[in-house]
């Protein structure tokens, strides 16, 4: 054996001349995942008693000691058989066992933190830094071991997570530093890869296609950004991302002088059909505005909250229910006037505004939606809407409509 290769960001690999060995080593998860402990402590003798509390820990089993020793055995031999150079990698030292790295072997982990630590110490960014960087950006293919959910390995995987984006982000302001966009347009890219909800290198990518003029893509991003946190978590972005959103918005406005394109920008900036989908920041900013104006307006504003209920016995899975509420979203929009404003408040809930004039049941326009647009497409028993509507002018006093 001239070179062991050993990879375990993205995924967990072992590697004899070129050849992936992994295979030949079992389908046992316990063993593989003792194998991967003992290799990210290489050159370290780890105890018998620390190896059985963690692998062996609540398991009913008489002899953990003997468990420990025939799975060692296994493995060893498992090893021989690939190469027997390979085998000696595997040692039984002092009431212990541990993984020795031989010459010729390499393990991804081990070599990403000594990038890391080497562009730390660099001050400008010279073009050796820079490839330093690029080599982080190859060799960290994903957080370690994704599959596994074993404390320790989680610990050392946040660990690592945390030094790839604290490092990307430090190259990311040296090409700022720079002016160097594209290049940062392209490092938050492959970095979104890793870690979607990353809210420094969300605002690095959107500020650089600001600068390189694509403003448009900035706030497509910006949109997906806020669909993807409300139906992975339930929540609207960052702060620092709507406030990112906002100043876009007024950027973009200032810079247009004459009227006729503002117009344009800003007929072109949404779908003119149906009710105005908004983020809810917006949605909040758009409420306040009518209750300053209520007393000037001949137009009543009604507020309304429609609510996904499940009256089954088993919760929803998060795609069905995302699904639901994306079919929910589309009968709204498709149902109001274009006028009329709805947000995402949250995984179940949908915030609505209806400007009506005098004579108009407001309370039925809603309703007609429950009752015949949504259940006339939702054929599950389980799922159950729940609507509540309060006049904004009498918003303060509690007064509201509800019904399912």
């Amino acid at each position: 054996m001239e070179r062991l290769e050993v990879t375990m960001l993205g995924h967990f690999d072992l590697c004899v001349d070129g050849r992936s060995v992994l295979g030949y080593l079992g389908n046992s998860s316990k063993t593989i995942t003792l194998l991967q402990y003992l290799i990210l402590n290489r050159d370290s003798v780890i105890p018998c008693h620390k190896l059985i509390e963690l692998f062996w820990e609540g398991d009913e089993i008489a002899n953990p000691e003997n468990a420990l020793r025939t799975m060692i055995s296994r493995l060893r031999s498992s090893l021989a058989k690939v190469d027997p150079d390979l085998s000696e990698c595997l040692l039984s030292e002092n009431g212990g066992y541990m993984w020795r790295c031989t010459s010729g072997c390499e393990i991804d982990v081990f070599k990403f933190e000594a990038l890391c630590g080497q562009v730390s110490k660099a001050g400008r960014l010279e073009p050796e830094t820079r490839e330093l960087y690029m080599r982080i950006l190859k060799i960290y293919a994903g957080d370690i071991c994704p599959s596994k959910t074993n404390g320790w390995l989680m610990a050392k995987s946040i660990y690592l997570h945390s030094l790839y984006l604290r490092t990307i982000l430090t190259f990311l302001c040296c090409l700022e530093e720079n002016k160097e966009y594209e290049a940062v347009i392209q490092i938050c890219q492959t970095a979104l890869n890793i870690d979607q909800f990353d809210e420094n290198i969300n605002l690095k990518l959107m500020g650089a296609l600001k600068e390189t003029d694509q403003k448009h893509a900035a706030f497509i991003h910006y949109r997906n950004l806020t669909d993807l946190h409300y139906q992975a978590l339930g929540i609207s972005p960052p702060k620092n991302i709507i406030n990112f959103y906002k100043e876009l918005i007024k950027d973009n406005l200032a810079s247009k002088t004459d009227i006729s394109a503002i117009q344009q920008e800003l007929n072109a900036a949404f779908p003119m059909d149906g009710a105005f989908v908004c983020d809810y920041s917006i949605f909040k900013e758009i409420y306040q505005l009518h209750v300053r104006n209520q007393k000037r307006s001949i137009l009543t504003m009604l507020l309304a909250v429609i609510s996904i209920n499940n009256t089954g016995d088993t919760p929803f899975e998060p795609l069905a229910l995302d699904n639901i509420a994306r079919d929910l979203l589309i009968i709204i929009r498709s149902s109001l006037r274009k006028g009329d404003m709805v947000s995402r408040y949250g995984p179940t809930q949908f915030a609505v505004m209806l400007p009506i004039t005098a004579g108009v049941n407001g309370y039925e326009i809603l309703s007609r939606i429950v009752r015949h647009s949504f259940y006339g497409q939702i054929t599950s028993p389980s799922v159950q809407l729940r609507m509540q509507v309060v006049d904004i002018g009498s918003a303060a006093a509690g007064d509201h409509n509800e019904a399912q």
